[in-house]
């Protein structure tokens, strides 16, 4: 197989990362980067294993939200502070109603933190999507759609910081 080469190759691989590193970093124009007092979601990922849907949200800052979770039949909600209620958009047969304290979607500048689309369908067993339901004053609510499950369960990670829900089939 031939071998390609150039020049120009290694300037385009250095410029390729420094522009990798402007994104990830988030220079500022003072050139501080962008940071987390306490806890910000960044982004959430599900995957599916022999017995269990996971899902997994990475949370930047010093320190985990306080979590609370519960089943709602309906998928309905509060919308922030309005007193206005919603459903979830991603049908389910049930849903899991993750609520944090102490946590939010953005940066300390105001910048978005959290990456994963506000509205994200799963095709799982048990896990069918995420939806960011309400971010508002410290507050950060997350509705969970499910098809048959048997039970969840959710815990923490540090090092980094995650919330992990595993929701059974």
């Amino acid at each position: 197989m031939p071998v390609l080469k150039t020049r120009h190759g290694f300037a385009g691989v250095i410029a390729a990362v420094a522009l990798t590193a402007a994104t990830l970093i988030g220079a500022s124009p003072a050139g501080a980067a962008i940071t987390c007092t306490q806890s910000c979601y960044l982004d959430a990922r599900a995957g599916a294993h022999t017995d269990f849907d996971r899902l997994v949200f990475d949370v930047g800052g010093s320190a985990l939200p306080t979590v609370q979770a519960g089943i709602s039949p309906t998928g309905e909600y509060a919308v922030g502070g309005s007193g206005d209620t919603k459903v979830v958009q991603i049908p389910g047969k049930s849903y899991l109603m993750l609520h944090t304290f102490f946590s939010r979607t953005t940066y300390d500048d105001g910048s978005r933190s959290y990456t994963t689309p506000t509205v994200l369908p799963v095709a799982l067993p048990s896990l069918k999507g995420v939806q960011l339901l309400s971010d508002f004053e410290g507050y950060t609510d997350f509705g969970i759609s499910l098809d048959n499950y048997t039970s969840y369960n959710f815990f923490t990670i540090t090092s980094p910081n995650r919330i992990v829900v595993d929701i059974y089939h």
